[in-house]
């Protein structure tokens, strides 16, 4: 809860901490829609939309960032926290694209770009946690293939 808190109290100073905040919000509503006893499917497929396109925000922010220790420090960061999103909520992106308008094409294009970016980042001082991010995006992206074809979904 501390970083919501400090995100909160940023958002109004760092565009980035107000993306955060959009997407902590779109998060809670999905998770309030799983406690919920009568579960809205099609609120929560949009609520999987929106966070697509907070995080493609958050992502875009990226290129912004230089290549001093601490905006590639920021630029790894960030790139996780998305990562690391996109993998915990597999199952509502794979159900986004087969009803929302997702598609697999546009999460592989995105890891993918964040790979790339990972790659610009110094590796004298950031090897050992770009090659921990990338391996990240790598399970993401087979995280994504397995679970398209449980759901039947294909790689669209």
């Amino acid at each position: 809860m501390n970083a919501a808190k400090w995100f909160s109290e940023a958002k109004d100073k760092y565009e980035m901490a107000s993306i955060f905040c959009d997407i902590a919000s779109c998060l809670q509503l999905i998770d309030q829609n799983h406690q919920s006893t009568i579960v809205q499917k099609g609120k929560e497929l949009q609520e999987y939309k929106n966070l697509w396109d907070k995080l493609t925000k958050l992502e875009s922010k990226v290129d912004g960032l230089g290549k001093s220790p601490e905006e590639s420090d920021t630029k790894i960061n960030v790139i996780n926290s998305i990562t690391n999103i996109i993998y915990n909520n597999a199952n509502g992106f794979v159900d986004a694209i087969k009803n929302n308008g997702l598609s697999y094409k546009k999460i592989d294009a995105l890891l993918s770009d964040m790979n790339s970016k990972l790659a610009d980042i110094d590796d004298s001082i950031y090897k050992e946690q770009k090659q921990q991010v990338s391996a990240m995006i790598s399970d993401t992206i087979e995280k994504y293939k397995i679970t398209s074809a449980e759901k039947g979904s294909g790689n669209e």
